[in-house]
């Protein structure tokens, strides 16, 4: 998923093309405010933000931003056959082949997959806390789960089951909103790596490394985190001596262009 078409990221989309295998295919998926180069004619399903907001009786702040499952539903209703979706943000890189990731989960039976998922008791001072609304009335706060979605693994019964939330009025911060409303109606969920509660056994630090604090701010430590962004890895000199094998790593985003948002 971007809305940037910058060298490193049109080479990262292309690995990921590497790791399919046959039956999957891959996607650009955009909000259309810069224009696709022709090598990626074929492969843009670009969304509305104004359409794919008015499901939602409530959306967070403005734009997509906050609300980029909705936009992951746009992309369902245009595709809903496929077993799987994994949704990637365009600042998210992998040192190594993108084949170890996807082929890892490829047979694993969970409806999510996404990184540092924690209970609400773990980090009781996050931000979003609040912005997890049912339609019904509060979500307790012992029932309320928050990931961290950059990498996003979803089944077709999980989107099914998104869908069917956000149209029944649940709304709210994506990364506190589709853990907790998954694991509420049953579905499985699990962490692709990390130390947190729910990594699969044998995942435990595989995929990415993250730290913790109250506050659940991803900040400084961790290949995994919000804040501070990271240079492309392989244009430091001996990149190769001091990145981690086999590791997700984000937030990695190119020099912004001037006047352009990140």
């Amino acid at each position: 998923m971007t809305h940037r078409f910058e060298e490193p990221i049109l080479g990262e989309f292309a690995r990921m093309r590497a790791g399919l295998r046959p039956g999957d295919q891959a996607f650009v998926l955009s909000d259309g405010s810069a224009a696709a180069p022709a090598s990626l004619d074929g492969f843009v399903q670009t969304f509305d933000t104004a359409h794919a907001c008015s499901r939602a009786v409530r959306v967070l702040e403005t734009g997509i931003l906050r609300n980029v499952h909705l936009a992951w539903l746009d992309f369902f209703d245009a595709h809903p056959d496929f077993d799987a979706y994994w949704f990637i943000e365009y600042d998210v890189r992998y040192s190594g082949p993108w084949a170890q990731l996807f082929d890892a989960f490829r047979d694993q039976p969970w409806d999510l997959l996404c990184t540092h998922l924690r209970r609400r008791s773990q980090e009781p001072h996050w931000y979003w806390w609040n912005e997890i609304h049912a339609p019904d009335g509060p979500v307790s706060p012992e029932q309320c789960l928050r990931g961290f979605l950059p990498v996003t693994r979803m089944s077709r019964r999980g989107m099914v089951c998104l869908r069917d939330a956000v149209a029944q009025g649940w709304n709210g911060f994506l990364e506190g909103l589709i853990p907790t409303l998954l694991h509420l109606r049953g579905l499985r969920i699990a962490d692709v790596g990390g130390t947190g509660p729910f990594v699969p056994a044998g995942f435990r630090n595989r995929f990415y490394t993250s730290v913790d604090d109250p506050a659940g701010s991803l900040m400084d430590g961790g290949t995994v985190r919000y804040r501070p962004v990271m240079e492309e890895p392989r244009r430091l000199p001996g990149w190769a001596s001091w990145v981690l094998r086999g590791r997700l790593y984000h937030p990695v985003k190119p020099p912004d262009p001037p006047g352009a948002a990140a």
